[in-house]
Parts: C-alpha cells; sequence; structure tokens
C-alpha cells in the first residue's frame, strides 16, 4: 500500500469515526508483535477509534516507551507502568522486559495517525497548533 493512499484512508477513516472505545487486546498484540504490515494495520485501527486510550499508546510507540513482558504490552514510565490495552496499574513491573522494535516505515504510520489525531482532538487549540504545523 503506499504511503499517500495509506495517509487518504487514515483521514477518511478518521472522519467517519463515531464514538471511542475500549482498545482491542488484539490490535494491541499486533502493534507489538507483529510484522511490518501487521503494525500498520495495527496503527490504522488505533488511529480511527480516536480512543484517548489509543492515542496514549501511539505516543508511547512513538517515544520508544512500550515494552513487552510474555504476551503482556505494557506503556512503561520509569518504575510505572499500565497495561496498553486495558490501562491497568503494573506494580510491580517484571524484571525481564523487551523494548517494541518501531522500524521507520511504522514510525510514519504512527506519525501520520498521531497527526490526524491532533487535527480531530476536542481542544480548540490543539486543532489549531496542528493545523499551523
Amino acid at each position: 500500500m503506499s504511503r499517500a493512499f495509506a495517509r487518504a484512508f487514515l483521514a477518511i477513516a478518521l472522519a467517519f469515526a463515531g464514538g471511542a472505545w475500549a482498545l482491542d487486546a488484539g490490535t494491541v498484540h499486533r502493534v507489538a508483535f507483529g510484522d511490518g504490515d501487521e503494525k500498520v494495520a495495527a496503527v490504522a485501527e488505533l488511529a480511527v477509534s480516536a480512543d484517548p486510550a489509543a492515542k496514549r499508546l501511539l505516543q508511547a510507540l512513538a517515544d520508544g516507551t512500550v515494552q513487552v513482558s510474555g504476551d503482556r504490552v505494557m506503556i512503561v514510565d520509569g518504575d510505572a507502568g499500565i497495561d496498553a490495552a486495558s490501562g491497568a496499574r503494573i506494580d510491580p513491573l517484571p524484571e525481564s522486559r523487551d523494548d517494541v522494535i518501531v522500524n521507520n516505515r511504522v514510525r510514519g504510520a504512527i506519525d501520520s495517525a498521531l497527526a490526524a489525531l491532533r487535527l480531530l482532538d476536542p481542544s480548540r487549540e490543539v486543532r489549531a497548533r496542528s493545523a499551523d504545523a
């Protein structure tokens, strides 16, 4: 799928997205463990959901703070962590954790998704800053 087509699809899908819903555990698993195509598709699914939790996960992926332990996907900030799908606090964090790898193609999809979500943000100021960027 071409990058331009993917961006156009994402913009259209976001325009027609209804309300927010909880993050799908399968989508979260694919964004962490999938191959490149699966990760890009999962990023698009997260963006279309327009869920604040999806935005938080996408930003954590961009920031490099998503880790996995076994099958669990976590957003980690220092000694604190939350389950990426449920939002449940993880305490204590597992000692054995691996960073989620995000290649340039997936990073581009994440950046596009975050940009689209900022344009749809409920805050007028966030939308205005995004439109000016």
